[in-house]
This record gives structure tokens, C-alpha cells and sequence, in this order.
């Protein structure tokens, strides 16, 4: 009895420690490969839906030879392959003047490749090859739990370790810790599982040490925070050796540049230009404002500019804490050392919704506007800032008298379109544009009371022109729903459409050579389990769609998705524990979780801002909390009946690579349309589940 309990702990740490490391393994090489290639952010769930595959396919081939030599190779091969990637500037054929702005760190020489999809397919087939082995062994282990009846607390042990894999990840983005420590933690577990003999060791710990002094040799960031590998660099006059500039490179792109605002004897042309762009407004303004908002604070030149001003009270919103650190440590003019700064390390949106006294002036300074990679990370950094919402929040805000400047670097003209729009739309006036370039914004647009007599019959004329002639709707405008102000019309292009398809051959050449084939069989795949396949998509759909609304409520901060990340983890290890003690109806289970999603549909989060915050807390533990419950309850009920759980587990983790692409498909439609793909495709699995049900009754009643 006691050898057999000590048996269930071993596989149970066993378990535990192996999703552990497949949950600190994916979210390393998620943050750590996108900010060492910069393409791969134009592609962010590339590693994400690559380790899913991996780990189905790895699922699929359980009971054959063990693969996991694979595991610390292919560890290998990706840290060279980033190494390389990462002094290339991989582009397309017609880059804009401004294409060096994302390869910041590299040298003018750097070798140039104008393909955007070879190092995206490099990594997808790379990543998938790591995560095959994990999804072997983990398949073994919870085999061995459906052998003794125990399917469900071996899944139980899974979600527990990836629950635990989440929290040490989001505590080494909190302590700031560079890649060689994600590593670390993610590669030393995988000693428990290599083979007993000392040799196999000893090769596994010498691929590790490998592996992590590549990653630590080939570091270029200055320091980590949650968001960004940063690094700073400075310019200086090359006669006087003065400090003209420092700039702020994120992830090897230029971010954001500190300058010396205050008044100089003999300023460079650059500053003198983006001083006269920042004090522009202000000649229009009767009287200096007493309270203001700056949203994108950064490193503080819009405070340094307040403060010159003579503004009583700033409230300086920025989102990165390293970022705001840098510029109260090194900016010129040492605006964060003011007693009129007050600072609110918070995301720009969340901080709109909860705030409450009224600004004299607020200032939209250039956020996330600085490199062109946010015209494609933005598909997955939705940080919902430019979208009608927002500025309809911040014009609530705004005093009886108050004015509104927001700065931008316009790219493409749809971009300074849709703002104009928007603001038309909000404020129902014309705003006043200033068009000129610096190296900080091109673009600079007032609106508000604060501004009305500016060109007040020219902008009158404008208004009425525009309410004439332009449909906004053309514009595809940027609402909570759709918050793209990148993009230019719902439609994925040709990139997307184009990496989405290499991504589906790419899978199914990899399927087929790497599954066990049965004689007399081309495909590899056998048998395809439709339901759990459905609940693998569902899930990434409706896990999107959760962090989207919580962001969009408590601000799309990492620390925020983090715990949106675990809480949904410890939510499906509730009703998954829940489940294996006291089995609930199926039916029941799949009713509720209709209830709850067509529920969400009709009611959106909105609903809970005004509310306190205890109220908004428990609100928003039911509104996410009831639907994965239900979600975790009916795979619970499904995957118990399954006669192979690895088979079972293979096809899930299989789906959610397609529920991964499937995601795109809100730029199309929206993410409120997330929950109505979710519901049908639960409803999908709830049939071809009922009808399994009826056959197995079928073939068990029928007499031979």
C-alpha cells in the first residue's frame, strides 16, 4: 500500500514538473525569440500555436519510442537559429524610409533578406520539433493515470503545474530577470526525466549549459522589463562631445528618444524643432493649464514641456515601469523629479476608465507610435488607447474649458485619417492639425473647448465638408470591438493569409512525417477525435476573448494578463477537481456553458466600470469565472470517457493550433464575434459527443 502510494506521488510530481516546464518553456521562447527577430512579432502566436502542435503530435505517438533527445537539440538548434536571425533584417520588397527603425541595434551593413516567411517557418518547424518529446512523455504519464482509473486527477496535476508554470514566469517578469534565467528554470527539470544513466546526464546538462550561454552571449538589451528587452544608446555633438540625445530601443527597434527641452544657448536643429512641435499648442491656450494628464508619459518629454509651461499638477500615465525609471534616472531635464509630477505606472485606457477629477488639458503623447512594427503587433498588443471609446472617456474628462492635444508619427495617411474621424465623431467638431515632421511625431492634433475659437470658421467649413462628403464608416474606425488603427480596412492581406497556409502545409508535412503510419495507411493521423479537437479551438477562442475584456476593464497591463492567465488555469483545475469527486450531467455541463456564452454575447463587460472596486472584482471573477468553469467541466466529463486519453489530449492541443489561426479571423469580424466561434464550436462537440454516446450504446446492445 505504502509503495503504491509513493508511486501515485512520483507520477504525480512527475506530471506537475513537466507541464511546469512546458508552460515556462513556451512563455520563454514567446517573449525571448520575437525580441531577438523582429519579424516574429508580426506573428505572435507563431510559437504558441507551434507548441501546441508539438505537444499533440507528441500526444499522438504515445506508446512509441521515446523522441526525447529531441528535446534539448531542438533547444539548441532554436537558440542558433535566433542567434543568426538575429543580425539579419528581414524584410519585404518596397520598405518605407523608415524600415531601419525596427532594426535599430544593427549595424548599416547588416545582411538585408527580403523574405518575411523563412525565419517565420524556421521557427514555427523548430518550435514544434521541441515540444513533440514533452507531449510524448506527458501522454505516457496520464496513460498510466487512465490505467488505474485516475484519468482526471492526472489532468488535474497537469493544470496544477501549468498554473504553477504561469506564476514563476510572471515572478521572473516582476523581478526583471534576463533570458538566461528563464532558461535556467525551464531546461533544470528536465533532468528528472532523462534516462538513469549517468551519461545521458551528463550530455543533457552539458546541452543545457550550451543553450544558456548562447542565450546570455548573444544578449544586447541593457535591462528587461515585462514588456521589452531594452537598450539605450546616446548622441552627442562630434565637436563639443555634449549629450544631445538618448534613445530607447525595445526589442532592437527605436522606441522613444530623450531630449534636453529646456531652454540651450545653442540647441541642434532636431531638439529646436520638437520644441517648437511640443510648445505649438500652448501659444493658443488663454491661460496655462492647472491640471493636466499626460497618457504615455515614457521617458517625460511631454512632462518636461508641462512643466516649462507652468502646469500646477500632472498625472503622468505610462505602462512600462523600466521605461519610466530610465527617464526619471537619465532624462536631460529630470522632469519625474518634480513635485507637480504625480506618476501612475497603469495602462493608458484602464487609467481613463477609473479616473474621476477633471483635466485642464490632456495630452496623448506618442504611445507605441514610434515604430513601424506596430502596424502589425498590433494585431495581438491591443492596448485599446486609439479607439472611439478612449477618446470618448477622455473628453468626459476634459474640464468645462478643457483641451485635448494628441501627438502622433503618422505613417499612412488611413492612419491620420481615422484619428480625424474619430475625433469628428467624438467631439463633433473639427479638430486643428499641425502637420510637420521631427523625430519624435509628425502629426499633432487639438480639439476641446480649450481650443474652439482656433480657425474657428475654417474648421467650421472642414466640418461641414466632411459631414458632406466623407462617410466615416470607410475608415473601418477603431472601436473596442476592433481596435486596429493600424490597419486600414477588416481584412487579414496577404501576409497573413499567405503565413497562415504556410503554416497548415507546414503542420501536415511535419504529421506526416514524423506520425507512426499503419500498414497499408498514407495519413498518419488514424482516427480523428472531432469532439476534443473542437475543445482545443473553443478554448483558445474563448481565452482570447477573456483577455481582451479584462484588459479592456483593469488595463491591458502584463501583470494583469498574467493573472488573467492563472486565474483561468486555477478556474479549469477547480472544475476539473470538482468533476473527478462528484461527476456532474454532461448535458447539464454543456447547457450551463451555452447559458453563460450566449450570455456574454448580449452583455458586455462595459457594464462593470462604473461599479466599486470590490464589486468590479467579484463582477469580473463570475462574468470570466462561469464560463471556463462550465469549459473545464464538460472536457472534464468528455475526456473521462475516453478509452485513449492520449489520443484524446493529442486531438485537443491539435485544435487549439487551429483555434490559434481561427483568432485572426477577428480582424474580419471583430472579438465579440470570438464568443459566438466558441459557442459553435462547444455546440459541435456536444453533438458529436452525444452521437459517440449513442453508437458506443448501439454497438454494446446489438448482439453478434
Amino acid at each position: 500500500m505504502l509503495t503504491r502510494k509513493i508511486l501515485f506521488m512520483s507520477r504525480a510530481a512527475a506530471v506537475f514538473l513537466l507541464t511546469f516546464t512546458i508552460l515556462t518553456l513556451e512563455l520563454t521562447l514567446i517573449r525571448w525569440v520575437a525580441s531577438q527577430v523582429r519579424i516574429v512579432a508580426y506573428f505572435p502566436n507563431l510559437v504558441l500555436i507551434a507548441a501546441f502542435f508539438g505537444m499533440g503530435l507528441g500526444c499522438l505517438r504515445q506508446g512509441v519510442r521515446s523522441w526525447f533527445w529531441l528535446y534539448p537539440f531542438g533547444l539548441l538548434a532554436m537558440t542558433l537559429l535566433v542567434l543568426l536571425g538575429s543580425q539579419v533584417a528581414f524584410t519585404a520588397e518596397g520598405s518605407s524610409e523608415s524600415f531601419w527603425l525596427l532594426y535599430y541595434n544593427l549595424p548599416p551593413d547588416a545582411l538585408v533578406i527580403n523574405n518575411l516567411y523563412i525565419p517565420l517557418l524556421l521557427t514555427f518547424v523548430i518550435s514544434v520539433l521541441i515540444f513533440i518529446p514533452l507531449g510524448q512523455k506527458l501522454a505516457d504519464l496520464l496513460s498510466a493515470y487512465q490505467e488505474e482509473g485516475r484519468t482526471l486527477w492526472g489532468y488535474a496535476y497537469d493544470l496544477g503545474g501549468s498554473l504553477a508554470g504561469v506564476i514563476m514566469f510572471t515572478a521572473l517578469s516582476w523581478m526583471e530577470t534576463f533570458p538566461w534565467v528563464w532558461f535556467t528554470v525551464a531546461l533544470l527539470p528536465g533532468v528528472y526525466w532523462m534516462p538513469y544513466r549517468t551519461k545521458a546526464k551528463c550530455v543533457y546538462l552539458v546541452l543545457v549549459l550550451g543553450i544558456v550561454g548562447i542565450v546570455q552571449w548573444s544578449e544586447k538589451a541593457y535591462v528587461y522589463s515585462p514588456y521589452y528587452a531594452l537598450s539605450v544608446s546616446e548622441g552627442r555633438d562630434p565637436d563639443t562631445k555634449r549629450l544631445l540625445t538618448q534613445g530607447i530601443s525595445t526589442n532592437g527597434s527605436l522606441h522613444q528618444i530623450m531630449l534636453g527641452l529646456e531652454e540651450q544657448p545653442s540647441p541642434t536643429t532636431d531638439i529646436a524643432e520638437v520644441r517648437r512641435g511640443f510648445n505649438w499648442p500652448f501659444q493658443y491656450l488663454e491661460k496655462a493649464p492647472s491640471r493636466a494628464l499626460v497618457l504615455g508619459a515614457g521617458t517625460g518629454n511631454d512632462l518636461s514641456i508641462l512643466l516649462q509651461q507652468g502646469v500646477e499638477s500632472i498625472d503622468a500615465v505610462e505602462i512600462d515601469p523600466v521605461i519610466q525609471r530610465i527617464g526619471k534616472e537619465r532624462h536631460p531635464d529630470q522632469p519625474y523629479a518634480s513635485e507637480r509630477v504625480s506618476v501612475h505606472i497603469d495602462d493608458a485606457r484602464s487609467f481613463l476608465n477609473s479616473a474621476e477629477e477633471p483635466y485642464d488639458l490632456i495630452v496623448f503623447g506618442t504611445l507605441d507610435s514610434m515604430t513601424r512594427l506596430s502596424a502589425l503587433s498590433n494585431v495581438r498588443l491591443d492596448n485599446f488607447v486609439y479607439t472611439r471609446e478612449s477618446l470618448e472617456s477622455a473628453r468626459s474628462l476634459l474640464a468645462e474649458k478643457g483641451g485635448l492635444i494628441l501627438h502622433f508619427m503618422v505613417q499612412e495617411q488611413h492612419i491620420s485619417d481615422k484619428i480625424t474621424a474619430m475625433l469628428v465623431e467624438v467631439f463633433g467638431e473639427f479638430p486643428v492639425i499641425r502637420s510637420r515632421r521631427n523625430i519624435l511625431f509628425n502629426q499633432t492634433f487639438l480639439i476641446g473647448p480649450a481650443f474652439s475659437h482656433v480657425q474657428s470658421e475654417l474648421r467650421a467649413q472642414k466640418l461641414a465638408l466632411y459631414r458632406e462628403h466623407v462617410d466615416a464608416s470607410v475608415f473601418h474606425l477603431p472601436r473596442d470591438d476592433w481596435p486596429y488603427l493600424y490597419l486600414k480596412s477588416r481584412s487579414l492581406g496577404s501576409f497573413y493569409w499567405t503565413m497562415i497556409g504556410l503554416v497548415l502545409v507546414a503542420s501536415l508535412v511535419l504529421a506526416w512525417l514524423i506520425m507512426p503510419r499503419q500498414p497499408s495507411k498514407l495519413m498518419p493521423f488514424g482516427k480523428v477525435d472531432g469532439s476534443m479537437f473542437l475543445f482545443g479551438a473553443a478554448f483558445l477562442l474563448l481565452n482570447t476573448k477573456a483577455v481582451t475584456e479584462i484588459g479592456l476593464l483593469w488595463g491591458n497591463t502584463w501583470l494583469t494578463n498574467s493573472v488573467t492567465f492563472a486565474s483561468i488555469l486555477f478556474v479549469l483545475l477547480v472544475s476539473t477537481v470538482f468533476f473527478a469527486i462528484r461527476p456532474l450531467s454532461i448535458k447539464v455541463c454543456f447547457v450551463s456553458l451555452f447559458v453563460s456564452l450566449v450570455t456574454l454575447y448580449f452583455l458586455p463587460m462595459s457594464v462593470l466600470l462604473g461599479l466599486p472596486i470590490g464589486m468590479k472584482l467579484i463582477g469580473t471573477i463570475a462574468y470570466v469565472g462561469i464560463p471556463f468553469f462550465f469549459a473545464g467541466a464538460c472536457f472534464a466529463g468528455v475526456f473521462k470517457s475516453r478509452v485513449d486519453v492520449a489520443q484524446a489530449l493529442g486531438w485537443n492541443v491539435i485544435g487549439a493550433l487551429c483555434g490559434g489561426l481561427f483568432e485572426y479571423t477577428n480582424i474580419l469580424f471583430g472579438f465579440k464575434a470570438l464568443y459566438l466561434a466558441a459557442l459553435a464550436f462547444y455546440l459541435l462537440a456536444f453533438l458529436l459527443h452525444q452521437r459517440q454516446q449513442v453508437e458506443s450504446v448501439t454497438s454494446v446492445s446489438t448482439p453478434t
